[in-house]
Order: C-alpha cells, then sequence, then structure tokens
C-alpha cells in the first residue's frame, strides 16, 4: 500500500477508500441507510453490511453500521422517499455542489403530489430532523498475520439542517431551507456514485423494496453500459445484504420472495428481465434493463 493511501494517513483517506468500494462493486451511493420496512421508531435499531475489499492489492475487510437516534427514532419508508428527492433536486441544481444545499419544501410536495398544507410541512421537516439524526459508522480492517490496522469514521450523512420558516399570504411553507451535506455523502455525490432518480417515476413506484432495487439499479447499469455488460450479476445472497432483506429460508422461495418488486420494475419498463441461476446451494442473479433503464443510461452523443 502505498504512504499516499495508506490507512495511517488520514490526509485523503477517504477518497481512496471511497475508490475501493467502487472498484471492489459497492460504491458510497448504494450502500443501505435505511430499512425496506417500516420500523418500530421506539426500539433500537442498527442496520450492517460487511464486504471484502481491495486496495493496492491489498485486502480489506469494510464494514458499515447505520444507527438512528432514539429521540427520533428509525427512519421509514417515506423518510427514504424524502432523502432521495432532496438528493435529486440537489443534483439538478449544479453539476458539482457545495455546502449548504438549499431545499424548497414547496417543491418536495409537488413531488409527492401533495398540497401545501401544514401538516405535510411538518411532516416532511420532521423526516428531514430524523434523516439528520442517522449516525453511520465506518470500519476498514488490513490484517496482515497478527497484525491489524483499522481505519474508522463516524459521521452524519446531514452535518446540518436549518429551517427559516416564513408565512407570505397563503404561501404558509415559505422560506430558506439549508442541508449541509457530510463529507462522505457530499464526495459521493460529486464522484458520480449517486444517480438522480426519475421523480416522476420514483414517487409512482408502490413497493419500497422495488423502489430500493431501481434505486440501486440506477448505479449499476450505468456501470454495465459503460463496461458494455448485458446487465448486473450477484449472488441471491449478496443482494439481501445490499438492499437489506431477510434470506427466505430453505423452505421458501427466493425467486417466490422477489417477485413482487422484480414484477413492478418489469410493468413498468425499467426492467427487461431477470434470469436466474442456481449455483451449488445459492443461487446468482441478472438484471436486464429495460428500455426505461437503456434512456437513462444512454451515452450523451448518442443519436438514438
Amino acid at each position: 500500500m502505498s504512504d499516499e493511501s495508506s490507512l495511517d494517513d488520514v490526509q485523503g483517506v477517504q477518497e481512496h477508500l471511497m475508490t475501493a468500494l467502487s472498484q471492489g462493486g459497492t460504491p458510497f451511493g448504494i450502500l443501505p441507510l435505511f430499512t425496506l420496512d417500516e420500523p418500530d421508531r421506539s426500539r433500537k435499531h442498527i442496520l450492517s453490511y460487511e464486504q471484502e475489499v481491495s486496495l493496492n492489492e491489498e485486502q480489506l475487510t469494510f464494514k458499515w453500521q447505520v444507527s438512528a437516534n432514539p429521540s427520533f427514532g428509525s427512519p421509514d419508508v417515506f423518510d427514504r422517499k424524502i432523502f432521495k428527492i432532496i438528493e435529486s433536486l440537489a443534483l439538478q441544481q449544479q453539476k458539482t455542489l457545495k455546502n449548504p444545499v438549499q431545499f424548497p419544501l414547496h417543491e418536495i410536495l409537488q413531488v409527492l403530489n401533495l398540497p401545501s398544507l401544514g401538516v405535510h410541512f411538518a411532516r416532511v421537516r420532521s423526516s428531514i430532523q430524523r434523516i439528520a439524526s442517522l449516525k453511520v459508522h465506518t470500519h476498514f480492517t488490513r490484517s496482515s498475520g497478527d497484525k491489524a490496522d483499522l481505519y474508522s469514521d463516524t459521521f452524519h450523512i446531514y452535518d446540518d439542517v436549518t429551517f427559516q420558516d416564513g408565512s407570505f399570504g397563503n404561501d404558509i411553507g415559505a422560506g430558506n431551507h439549508q442541508l449541509t451535506f457530510g463529507d462522505w455523502y457530499l464526495g459521493s455525490l460529486n464522484f458520480g456514485q449517486i444517480k438522480p432518480v426519475d421523480l416522476q417515476y420514483f414517487n409512482g413506484i408502490v413497493n419500497p423494496e422495488a423502489s430500493r432495487l431501481y434505486e440501486v439499479l440506477l448505479v449499476k447499469f450505468d456501470e454495465a453500459t459503460t463496461d458494455h455488460q448485458k446487465g448486473w450479476q450477484l449472488t441471491y445472497s449478496d443482494l439481501c445484504h445490499l438492499m437489506p432483506l431477510k434470506e427466505a429460508g430453505w423452505m421458501s422461495s427466493p425467486q417466490r420472495q422477489l417477485e413482487e418488486m422484480h414484477e413492478e420494475l418489469i410493468k413498468t419498463g425499467f426492467l427487461d428481465r431477470v434470469e436466474w441461476e442456481k449455483t451449488g446451494d445459492s443461487w446468482r442473479l441478472l438484471y436486464i434493463p429495460g428500455g426505461r433503464a437503456r434512456e437513462g443510461t444512454a451515452p450523451e452523443d448518442d443519436d438514438d
């Protein structure tokens, strides 16, 4: 491992580790942040993910943990939708994002097709505060014989949230609202590791698991197009860890478990099909993009 990318060198280490993750097939932008069910906000919930990555021909173990602040509780499906909407609106504002980032509550409600009522503004504000309270812990461990080097970082996706509300006539949601994105998240956005969702399509997805898969496939299909691949392939186990989903038991069918989320993306044209291949005791899946996905990943100079 070269000096400039050593775990011992804090200067620039995040950029090197983000690169290692991306080269390992899991860019920061698709790591799991939210559960896909409705969490009990009164209970402590920790989401975790782990994988092996390579940096300068050395193997590292990467661990990712997301925990909620008990005062705000765990984010739910609605909160994740708010997060992706703000993300996409921010990416539309400027090519290279700089803090702080402005976000209009009215525009968020418009995407959600919700009227400008006080109860909806309050719900969105509460959602943003809950997302800001999430704490992320990352660990990169390099092991060699009896020696182990550890680089760890603890951070928030949003470092700061400011609501400056105003009321002008009937415009009860007016104001200057700002977010300060955390370094890891901002870097991931500016490195192109996160693709903005199609807001109209995203808001129309009914199944939360299909919505999460759409988010992941936006990135993976873009990579597949760049690499001239047919689609994106991974094991069933890796998919469950990434979503995250609980793996089907030995008496259950993985195909049946994922059928609803696959069918929604196929019927709406984002997926063409999913091919399953039996490998020993497990399965491999190949996701093949549909017309809607191919339109979104087509090269800019493509005349078609």
